[in-house]
Formats: structure tokens, C-alpha cells, sequence
């Protein structure tokens, strides 16, 4: 009776068992069966949303290539009219260009000066090597002028062009590598303007104070009007420092709207023009 009674409650534990596991799988299918649905809900979802997103996006790339055409087209327009706006509005007025970088090249901005009628009396880069360690004490004994710091050189290169227009002494200068001449006639009585071309590819407050506060505080002090100008693509902007020194700005000169604020600056128009945040206004609105 036992061995029955033994037998009985193996096969009831069997049952439970087997009970227990048929249970448990198929709460197991049950529930990969939700995170199967689950899965296909949420790649359902992101594959709605890559959609809206690939549409959002050739709608906006449609909107530039619409934007840019327009851009294209206006800017074919100014190259073909600027002239009109600019016409002798530089008429009598000597303008002098120093250009205190390397780093980016500055082109026709001479030719937009004598297309409104101006007369650029020089056009010198500064170069880099004025900041390297000269031998001040020679180099001055050479040009018979007292140089003590790199801003007595950069003072000595100003007076040659404005108080002394010694043509040699610059000669002399281009030849030891320290300056460049892009032209020059300073057979001038009164000189206008000058325009300072700057920026960088790193920062560098040791050239800025060099040269262009050496400029601007020089030529401030002899009455002669300046504007600040660099590219639309430097890396590093002087356009900040040009303006806590209180004079206008173009920050764009390498475009034709750019030149154009600079032709209207010149002829007497104040502000700080162009397409960075530093800028007021894209270009003046004021026609003289």
C-alpha cells in the first residue's frame, strides 16, 4: 500500500510539474510575443519619423538651392552696376592701404578705388618677420633711425610713408624681407584715408598691438581717417578690436558688397558693415 501510495505522489508531483513548466512556457511565449510587437511598433515609428525627416530635409535643401540662385543672381547684378553706385565718389581723395597679415590675400580692392574715381597712394603688407627677434640696435645703425622696440620699426616704417615719403627707405625695407610693396606713389599733399587689412589664422594680440594699434594710433594722431577691413573667412576676426578703436568696419572685403561699403565709408558714411555678428548693418543704407 505504500508502494502505491509512493506511486501516486510521484505522478500528482509529475503533473505539477509538468503543469508548472507548460506554465511557464507559455508565459514566456506570451511575453517575447509583446516585445516582438513592441520592436515592430518602435521600428515602425523611427522609420515614420526617418521619412519625415528625409522629406523635411529635401524641402529645406530645395529652399537653398532656391536661396542660393537668387544669391547668384543678385550678386550678378551688383557686379554689373556697382559702378553706377560708386562713380566718382571718390573723386580727389588719396587713400593708403596696409595690409597687417599674411595670412589671406586681399585682391582688387586698389581697382575699386580707382573706379570711383580715387587715388590709392600705397599699398604695403606688414610682414610677420618685424616680430621676429631682430637685431634692433644694427638694423637701426642701418637706417640711422633709433630702434628699441618691434613698435619704433613699425613707427619708423609710418613716418617713411606719411612725414618723410622716403621711397628708398621702404626700398630698403621690402629688401630685408620686412615689408611688402604692392605700389606706391607718395607724391600725395593730403592724404584721406587709410584702410587697414587684418586678420588671422591664430590669435595674436602681440601683432595686433605691433601693427594695428601702431596704425591706427599713428594715423589717428595725424588727423588722417581710417576703416577697418578683413574677409568674410578669416579664422581669427580683428573687426572687435577695430571697433573698441573707434573706427568703421567692413567685415566681408573680399565680396563685391563688401567693397562697395567701403567705397561708401570712404566717402563718408560711418558704421560697421557686412555679414558677421559684429556688423550692424549688411551694407549702408545711406546713399550720399
Amino acid at each position: 500500500m505504500s508502494i502505491n501510495m509512493k506511486y501516486y505522489v510521484v505522478t500528482i508531483s509529475a503533473i505539477f510539474i509538468a503543469l508548472g513548466i507548460g506554465i511557464l512556457i507559455g508565459f514566456n511565449l506570451n511575453t517575447d510575443g509583446l516585445i516582438q510587437d513592441q520592436q515592430t511598433q518602435i521600428i515602425q515609428r523611427l522609420e515614420d519619423r526617418f521619412t519625415n525627416i528625409k522629406n523635411e530635409n529635401e524641402i529645406l535643401e530645395n529652399k537653398v538651392m532656391t536661396l542660393s540662385k537668387k544669391n547668384d543672381n543678385l550678386n550678378k547684378y551688383i557686379e554689373k552696376t556697382y559702378n553706377y553706385v560708386i562713380e566718382d565718389k571718390l573723386v580727389e581723395k588719396n587713400i593708403g592701404i596696409i595690409q597687417t597679415t599674411e595670412d589671406y590675400f586681399y585682391t582688387n580692392v586698389k581697382e575699386f578705388i580707382d573706379s570711383a574715381g580715387g587715388s590709392t597712394s600705397f599699398e604695403i603688407i606688414l610682414k610677420d618677420k618685424i616680430l621676429e627677434n631682430l637685431d634692433l640696435s644694427v638694423l637701426g645703425e642701418e637706417l640711422n633711425f633709433q630702434l628699441a622696440t618691434k613698435e619704433d620699426l613699425v613707427s619708423y616704417i609710418l613716418q617713411s610713408i606719411y612725414e618723410t615719403k622716403d621711397s628708398q627707405a621702404l626700398i630698403d625695407l621690402r629688401e630685408k624681407g620686412l615689408i611688402e610693396i604692392k605700389s606706391m606713389n607718395l607724391e600725395f599733399e593730403n592724404l584721406d584715408w587709410v584702410i587697414l587689412q587684418g586678420g588671422s589664422i591664430v590669435n595674436n594680440e602681440e601683432k595686433i598691438n605691433s601693427f594695428d594699434k601702431k596704425v591706427i594710433d599713428y594715423f589717428k594722431n595725424k588727423n588722417v581717417a581710417l576703416v577697418g577691413s578683413e574677409r568674410s573667412d578669416v579664422e581669427v576676426s580683428y573687426i572687435p578690436f577695430y571697433k573698441k578703436s573707434r573706427i568703421s568696419t567692413v567685415d566681408n572685403i573680399d565680396e563685391v558688397t563688401g567693397k562697395i561699403s567701403l567705397i561708401m565709408i570712404l566717402d563718408g558714411v560711418k558704421g560697421h558693415f557686412g555679414l558677421k555678428e559684429t556688423a550692424t548693418d549688411f551694407m549702408p543704407f545711406e546713399v550720399r
